[in-house]
């Protein structure tokens, strides 16, 4: 094949992969739309991976999945989600979004200011594998590669917990303070960003290049002795500094502190100008058996 490739991107049922045949050239519409624009991120030639619809759905309502990292991804990087207008890699301190651009300018992170070090760990494992073969190397190739419906960042601070997950195309971000911890320790770093700015809805909106990614407002709640779940006021506060980073807190009401406090959700959520210069693909087919394929 010389330079030309070809990446398995998914196993998936077999009712699943007759659907694929009858509906290829959707898939290939679809892929192009949602795929390309994150499958030159992080290899030298372009890195083709993908995860398999939900039942009966078309592919561009494929689940926001996280991917782990099984030697496919670079170092300190322990999950990998991809949506149709970013990609964000996840480690147990921080979580670097891949914007739609050029590269150098189309990066910027949240980090965990003094968290704990640790791994993020898969929750809910999702029923299929998804196969990285890039370049005519086996040795740098990858299968049977495990993805994960959440993902936990466990006693990121003393105390509090993170877990991340999809709703839709739109990762959620939730702390859980253990009774008795303040909330106070979270700090979360922005860098890379243009501007960064509170919102009229109490929103953070993080300009970077291309388009905006936004943080909704946090809501909070408790729940009592009868598992009902009791509302706590919440916002966010933004302190920007001269090196051109932004950490961001929590202001939080009246709350009791001997119960369990979830901040919930983070929404990320965003709006970006997709595609990235350079990302093509020149062949999208099905095989035989209903595996997907990428050159």
């Amino acid at each position: 094949m010389g330079k030309k490739f070809f990446t398995r991107l998914f196993d998936w049922p077999l009712a699943n992969r007759r659907r694929c045949l009858q509906h290829h050239t959707a898939l290939i519409s679809c892929a192009l739309a949602c795929i390309i624009p994150f499958t030159s991120l992080h290899a030298a030639g372009p890195e083709k991976n993908s995860v398999p619809p939900a039942h009966g759905a078309p592919l561009h309502s494929i689940p926001l999945i996280f991917e782990q990292n099984q030697g496919q991804l670079p170092a300190g990087t322990d999950f990998l989600a991809r949506t149709r207008e970013y990609s964000v890699d996840v480690s147990g301190s921080s979580l670097r979004f891949q914007l739609p651009g050029e590269l150098a300018n189309g990066r910027l992170a949240i980090s965990f200011e003094h968290a704990a070090k640790s791994h993020a760990e898969g929750r809910e494992e999702a029923p299929f594998r998804t196969n990285s073969f890039v370049g005519d190397d086996p040795s740098r190739w990858h299968t049977g590669i495990r993805n994960y419906r959440r993902i936990a960042l466990p006693g990121i601070y003393p105390g509090i917990d993170s877990e991340l997950y999809a709703n839709g195309d739109q990762i959620e971000h939730d702390f859980s303070v253990a009774a008795g911890v303040d909330a106070k320790a979270i700090t979360m770093r922005l860098d890379g960003a243009k501007t960064v700015h509170l919102g009229p809805e109490g929103d953070i909106v993080v300009s970077a290049f291309r388009g905006e990614l936004r943080l909704k407002r946090p809501v909070a709640y408790q729940e009592n002795a009868r598992g009902q779940r009791v509302p706590v006021a919440a916002s966010f506060v933004l302190d920007s500094s001269r090196d051109g980073s932004s950490r961001l807190h929590f202001a939080l009401g009246a709350y009791d502190p001997t119960w369990k406090l979830v901040i919930d959700p983070v929404i990320v959520d965003s709006s970006f100008v997709t595609g990235i210069a350079g990302s093509t693909a020149s062949t999208v087919a099905c095989d035989a058996a209903g595996n997907v394929y990428l050159a």
